[in-house]
């Protein structure tokens, strides 16, 4: 004779638990998604640098302060191991950094367009735009500096500087001032980010 089960020693079905609705919708909004704008404009400054690499890679032509010193261009068939090396680490990095600044902020700018404002992703990218600029300037006065007094001791030209460019600092004038607007950018929206949670964390 088999004794009768007590229902309540059933154990009662518990459903499975999951993301809801909302919060799939909320990580399908995190997620992110490449426009034609990230393509657009990384491409526009390859095109914008590309006759420099082009002259670089064919010709062996460097482009720096440097060249207008020198009769027919400086070019890094004339130049020992040293100054090379420098250039092409120079230049290098200068490129890099400048495809990556644009990257960034076109990324951030284009979440910003679609209301996705105050976010950390968005601080983010402006602080790796800021520390891209940084990084220019380091290759741009720094290596590519040396990369010139290098060179120029060897070829033995006493006098180079490109009295159509002022200053080396002047050159780097705008680039420094976007820095210091992309640093508040990101300490904004990092400010509003956290606003945001705490708001929500009272409703």
């Amino acid at each position: 004779m088999n004794a009768q089960t007590d229902p309540a020693d059933i154990p009662a079905h518990r459903p499975k638990t999951g993301p809801g609705p909302e919060q799939g919708a909320a990580k399908q909004k995190d997620r992110t998604e490449f426009t034609w704008a990230d393509v657009l404009s990384p491409a526009i400054a390859i095109i914008w640098i590309l006759p420099e690499i082009g002259d670089l890679i064919v010709n062996g032509t460097i482009s720096s302060r440097l060249s207008p010193a020198i009769e027919g261009g400086l070019h890094l068939s004339d130049l020992d191991s040293g100054p090379q090396s420098y250039f092409i680490v120079a230049l290098t990095l200068k490129f890099i950094a400048l495809l990556a600044t644009v990257f960034f902020v076109t990324r951030a700018l284009g979440d910003m367009a679609n209301g996705q404002v105050f976010t950390e992703r968005n601080s983010r990218r402006f602080v790796a735009g800021m520390t891209s600029i940084f990084v220019y300037g380091f290759a741009r006065l720094g290596l590519e500096g040396m990369a010139n007094n290098y060179a120029s001791a060897q070829l033995g030209i006493d006098w180079w500087q490109d009295p159509g460019t002022t200053t080396p600092l002047s050159d780097l004038a705008p680039a420094l001032i976007l820095a210091v607007v992309f640093g508040a950018l990101a300490t904004i929206l990092r400010r509003g980010a956290k606003l945001e949670e705490d708001v929500d964390g009272l409703v």
